[in-house]
């Protein structure tokens, strides 16, 4: 249940962070995108809100992806629970499943309704006499509604407009972005995104069903909107359509104002692009490598280690107080003194990232409790500190299994 729920909150901040980056790059390249190319600057923002999850990677185990210690330290121990995060995700899937149950059901009312007020004319199209602008269902086999009332040639421009929303597909990424919108039901942005994807759906539309019309033409195609526009839909669960009044006005300019110049589509698909890559990223989740205290095996490599690390400590004399609990001081004394800086070097590597720790272990289990018990005793403590503060790949399992073995070998001296 964490896992699922913090994958939602990162679908749905990610998805917020790429929809804001959209927004943006949309307002400065609006007069040099077509409304298509302009869409299609949505898609990795919508397509992250839809993936509530996150593809892990294995890297090193010196990073550890859990929480921060500040987060421990600030948040109240409810809000870090398995019973706080269960109750979370309970409750966003409730609410999730109510409104999905009641979009299906205002969806298929509607359609019910609709289709007995329906007359055939072939295959594709339908008289309607109970809506007030054209509309299409399905996606296998779209079917357009048209208003009974239209004139010809409102009807030519209806169906024009209609059938460029089958070609380019639009009623699939409107229930995709319904979907979005009801998973992340709690996020304003997803609502956003929705309408926006709606409302410039509707410019690629106006362009493609007004391509080849003459300015007069065109000018009626706007006072169409308008009269739609104005008209009161009876039907409240079909919205979206034909817009708010700022979206009318801007389908308007679109239609009898100057051509869109494209330009170069070089800057569009640089950011379309980078969207892309900043999506892709989101998806993956770093996390270190699982170790369990019953895997640990030390190789050949990390037993001559230690003998090297025992002998460097009685070669060069060093003071090592077991009181201090943490090797570090130790191996800042031996890279300064040791002849074979890359030994030490690589000494202090496998002791930051862990890699000391199977072989500190075999020597407690041993029971040896002379120079070398003491140094493992030592390095478990480091790693048992490391853990408390949330800089150590081991778990708490893990680190409790370490604490009792330290426990046991401290009644052997």
């Amino acid at each position: 249940m964490t896992r699922l729920l913090l994958n939602i909150l990162q679908a749905t901040l990610s998805g917020s962070v790429l929809y804001i980056l959209a927004l943006v790059t949309d307002r400065f390249c609006r007069r040099r995108l077509s409304p298509s190319a302009r869409c299609c600057l949505y898609l990795p923002a919508l397509l992250r809100f839809l993936c509530i999850f996150t593809v892990p990677i294995r890297i090193n185990k010196t990073i550890y992806t859990g929480p921060s210690a500040a987060i421990r330290t600030y948040l109240p121990a409810v809000f870090l629970s398995e019973n706080t995060h269960i109750l979370v995700v309970c409750c966003l899937i409730a609410v999730f499943a109510v409104l999905a149950g009641k979009t299906i059901w205002d969806y298929r009312k509607c359609m019910r309704l609709i289709r007995k007020s329906s007359i055939d004319e072939d295959n594709l199209n339908r008289n309607c006499s109970i809506l007030r602008y054209p509309m299409t269902c399905g996606i296998t086999k779209p079917c357009v509604y048209l208003p009974a009332d239209l004139t010809r040639e409102e009807r030519e421009y209806a169906l024009r407009h209609e059938k460029a929303h089958v070609r380019r597909n639009d009623l699939l990424f409107r229930w995709a972005a319904v979907a979005a919108v009801l998973v992340h039901w709690f996020n304003p942005l997803a609502k956003g995104l929705q309408a926006r994807l709606e409302h410039i759906s509707e410019l690629a539309c106006d362009q493609a069903a007004a391509a080849d019309l003459t300015k007069q033409e065109r000018a009626r195609y706007g006072h169409m909107l308008l009269d739609m526009f104005s008209e009161q839909q009876p039907l409240p669960c079909l919205h979206g359509l034909p817009g708010n009044r700022k979206n009318i006005t801007e389908r308007i300019e679109a239609l009898t104002g100057p051509a869109v110049k494209t330009g170069k589509r070089w800057p569009g698909v640089c950011a379309l692009g980078f969207l892309l890559i900043v999506m892709l990223g989101s998806l993956l989740r770093p996390e270190p490598l699982t170790v369990s205290a019953k895997s640990l095996r030390s190789d050949s490599g990390e037993r001559a280690m230690m003998d090297w690390l025992v002998q460097a400590v009685q070669d060069y004399d060093l003071p090592f107080d077991t009181d201090e609990m943490t090797l570090r001081p130790l191996l800042d004394a031996i890279m300064e003194k040791a002849d074979n800086s890359d030994t030490a070097h690589h000494l202090m590597l496998m002791y930051r990232s862990g890699e000391l720790q199977g072989v500190f272990q075999d020597v407690l289990k041993s029971g040896d409790t002379t120079l070398r018990g003491q140094l493992a005793c030592t390095g478990l403590y480091d790693y048992l500190n490391w853990y408390l503060m949330d800089s150590s790949p081991i778990s708490q399992g893990m680190a409790e299994e370490l604490f009792e073995m330290i426990r046991e070998w401290r009644l052997l001296q």
